[in-house]
């Protein structure tokens, strides 16, 4: 992340972040970039899979990392689901406007090697060393 970067967000750990706001990035942003998820009925995806996000997010050890605008900490533009002692990435994303500025990074512990969700985009950033294991 680069200075000026630096000077606009602030990386902070976050409950503040709700769930209707991780569920209204990650339930889109899997089903439509991930081939086998957009095989499933649209109606039937969003209707279950909201309840296995909702039930990650409160599995003991699962927190949110964020980074928000400094001058208003509501504003999230990047935020990774993270859990098992800082072992397993179970989601991140970033808004498209603030992509490949290495805000992701900056919230992604180093000591992560496994991953529960995988999307055309995250096969082309994730670590060689990362295992994907969508059963954690």
């Amino acid at each position: 992340m680069n200075q000026q970067t630096k000077d606009l967000v602030e990386v902070r750990f976050s409950a503040h972040v709700d769930s209707h706001y991780i569920c209204g990035t990650w339930l889109p942003g899997l089903y439509y970039g991930n081939d086998w998820f957009k095989e499933i009925y649209k109606h039937a995806y969003f209707d279950k899979y909201i309840k296995v996000i909702k039930a990650i997010l409160v599995l003991p050890g699962v927190y949110v990392n964020a980074v928000c605008l400094k001058e208003d900490m509501d504003v999230v533009l990047s935020y990774a689901v993270i859990g098992d002692d800082d072992e397993t990435l179970h989601w991140v994303y970033t808004k498209p406007s603030w992509r490949k500025l290495g805000l992701a990074k900056a919230i992604i512990p180093d000591t992560i090697y496994k991953i529960t969700h995988m999307t055309k985009i995250g096969r082309s950033i994730k670590s060689e060393e990362w295992i994907f294991d969508p059963f954690l």
